[in-house]
């Protein structure tokens, strides 16, 4: 048995509508178009690319430059207190993934510094 040929972008859209939309389970799509449950997931999930089908709305970029002012004045702040800053509503993975691509943020955190303990007598 060969390798099965890429499914077509109106599939994929088939495919997102029927999960997301109509709530169909995964794994009978999947049987539907005899496909892997991953792949359906992988479609679903926007591994896999299709075009036209909007994922997600643009971030503005006014609320962008807000976010990384707030993010400049005080490097401490979480993204929660951002959000409520915020007029717009906006979830905290996307503030948290605004100020990961920004140019100032730094990647990983330090290890806190380990001392030995003090040997008691």
């Amino acid at each position: 048995m060969g390798r099965q040929r890429q499914l077509t972008s109106k599939e994929k859209k088939r495919i997102i509508r029927k999960v997301k939309i109509d709530g169909l389970a995964v794994v009978d799509v999947a049987k539907q178009y005899g496909r892997n449950p991953r792949t359906i997931y992988r479609v679903v999930d926007g591994t896999t690319c299709v075009e036209n089908v909007q994922r997600r709305p643009p971030i503005d970029e006014a609320v962008r430059e807000a976010i990384l002012e707030m993010t400049r004045e005080n490097n401490e702040i979480r993204s929660h207190e951002i959000r409520a800053r915020l007029a717009k509503p906006i979830a905290d993975s996307t503030i948290n993934r605004v100020i990961r691509e920004s140019p100032f943020y730094c990647k990983g955190r330090q290890r806190p510094v380990r001392r030995p303990m003090k040997k008691t007598k």
